[in-house]
C-alpha cells in the first residue's frame, strides 16, 4: 500500500486580461511546492496568457 502525504492547497486567483477586461481565474496552489492547479478547460481558454515568459501573478483575493 502506498501512503501519500496530502499537502494543503490554497485558493488563489490569477488576474488576466481578456477582451480589454481583467478576469480573475480561480486556481489552487500548493505554496510549499510552488505548484498551481488549474482546470484543463480554463487552461485552454487562457493558455496564451498563462504561457507568458514574465511569469504568473497570483492574488489571494479579488481586491
Amino acid at each position: 500500500m502506498i501512503w501519500m502525504k496530502l499537502k494543503k492547497t490554497v485558493g488563489m486567483f490569477i488576474p488576466l486580461l481578456r477582451n480589454g477586461q481583467e478576469k480573475m481565474v480561480s486556481v489552487s496552489v500548493v505554496e510549499e511546492d510552488r505548484i498551481i492547479y488549474i482546470s484543463s478547460d480554463m487552461f485552454k481558454l487562457y493558455e496564451q496568457a498563462l504561457s507568458e515568459p514574465d511569469g504568473i501573478r497570483l492574488k489571494k483575493s479579488f481586491i
